[in-house]
């Protein structure tokens, strides 16, 4: 039995929304319990005063958001969702250092801009849905252009759209050097799973992006951190640690570095590739952020014409996450042993996002969409500086450019960090970026998280100590 509001009935065109939190709140607290029959349809019209339509309204509000469950011919029955629990502080407690599994994790729980500085996505408000959505239905016409495998190296309407990509930024515009991959993420994988044993020691930028500290180290790879100042790495660093460890290849970023902002100035560039053409050494460059950058550098894999450069991209933080469709672009002499690695690992990938990407770029839309993406990004940046500032926190300077501030704070990263878990407010520390996981008082922001006041405020808080 439910019963009435013991209040006036709110008007007309919100009646099923009160009637769906009523029903909602008497299953959160127990008072209905789940697997429980709910009233029926006539039942509920007759004591709350309304329509049949408003009832059934609100039970398809229950349902979809998971709290009913619809039986044919039995009516509806009450049940709990999987996600109306998320996991709490208390409950998930941040680790004592550094994580990036826990903390890609999290974020990826956490789809709310303003709890979460530490995430590395676009808020989903910014990217254009429209777009996104376009592409789908023109792709869903033709349905025996995606309902099979596709081929391994990927979708070649997507290839030949990425060559012509990769050829506007100086990169050799030819689709059989470029293999697709789910993500960067696996991109990267695909690369280190090609050339990289056990034993052999990889370099990275540090501060440098996480993920693959633990994905090359997952493959029993030696993972060594060249410090990043600023323009690129500390040169004298660079070739002291080259001459030591032999390494194997280097994972760096020429275009909007990831945790800085920063760009790989010109004469670095052509310093690091001198060293890896004396050495035999492979670079990988990490370019999923790349078309944010109103100033990009040439890239590496330009100026180095896809000799001993490999090139990863991703559309990830542009398009649409859930895609997960990002691409490879690799020497030819790697680009059958990387299809092969592909094959192993997955044999395809998902043939419909790729073909909605490549119907994107195809008509030059994704051209004139970045290019509005990437100015809201930069005026954001902007305002996003002085809100940092005044949070107590000292951006790097130069403050380089796209989704992410480096700061430093008055504190270990690591307990500001941990502080704001405790409200829910998932952070990014300075230790998560050095695969040497030393304590730091730096700090990663986006960008977008840091418009909100209140998030600021609590950041400023725990900055305090």
């Amino acid at each position: 039995m439910v019963e009435q509001p013991g209040h006036p009935l709110p008007p007309r065109g919100e009646r099923a929304a009160a009637l769906a939190a009523h029903l909602r709140g008497r299953i959160e607290a127990g008072i209905v319990r789940p697997g429980a029959r709910l009233p029926s349809v006539r039942q509920l019209a007759d004591e709350w005063g309304v329509s049949r339509f408003t009832v059934v309204e609100a039970y398809d509000r229950l349902t979809a958001a998971g709290w009913a469950e619809a039986r044919r011919g039995a009516g509806f029955y009450a049940q709990m969702p999987s996600s109306s629990a998320p996991a709490k502080a208390q409950e998930d407690p941040m680790p004592t250092g550094p994580a990036p599994t826990w903390l890609v994790s999290a974020m990826l729980r956490t789809h709310v801009v303003d709890k979460a500085p530490g995430g590395g996505l676009v808020p989903p408000g910014w990217l254009d849905a429209g777009l996104a959505s376009r592409a789908l239905r023109t792709i869903a016409r033709n349905e025996d252009a995606w309902l099979g495998y596709g081929e391994a190296q990927g979708v070649p309407a997507l290839r030949q759209a990425l060559g012509r990509k990769l050829g506007e930024i100086g990169i050799p515009d030819d689709p059989n050097l470029v293999i697709t991959s789910i993500g960067a993420t696996q991109g990267l994988d695909l690369v280190a799973g090609a050339l990289v044993s056990p034993g052999d020691t990889v370099l990275v930028d540090d501060p440098g992006f996480f993920l693959p500290f633990a994905q090359l180290a997952a493959r029993g790879a030696h993972v060594v951190g060249v410090p990043w100042v600023g323009d690129g790495p500390d040169l004298a660093a660079l070739d002291e640690l080259v001459a030591r460890h032999r390494p194997r290849l280097y994972l760096t970023t020429a275009s909007l570095h990831n945790p800085t902002g920063g760009h790989l100035s010109p004469a670095k560039a052509h310093r690091v590739l001198r060293l890896a053409e004396a050495t035999g050494m492979w670079i990988v460059e990490d370019d999923v952020y790349g078309d944010l950058a109103m100033h990009p550098p040439p890239r590496l894999a330009a100026l180095d014409g896809l000799s001993r450069v490999i090139h990863l991209g991703s559309f990830s933080k542009t398009l649409a996450a859930g895609w997960r469709v990002g691409y490879i672009a690799a020497p030819v002499a790697l680009v059958p042993l990387l299809v092969e690695r592909k094959l192993l690992a997955g044999m395809t990938t998902p043939q419909p996002a790729e073909l909605a990407v490549a119907s994107i770029l195809a008509d030059g839309a994704y051209r004139r969409y970045v290019a509005r993406l990437r100015e809201r990004v930069a005026k954001a940046r902007g305002r996003a500086l002085k809100a940092i500032a005044a949070a107590g926190f000292t951006p790097l300077e130069p403050a380089g450019e796209g989704m992410f501030v480096w700061a430093q704070g008055q504190v270990d990263a690591q307990v500001v960090a941990a502080r704001l878990w405790q409200d829910g407010i998932l952070a990014a520390p300075g230790a998560l970026f050095s695969p040497s996981g030393a304590a730091s008082t730096w700090m990663r922001i986006n960008v977008a998280a840091a418009e909100h006041a209140p998030l600021l405020a609590a950041m400023a808080a725990a900055n305090r100590g």
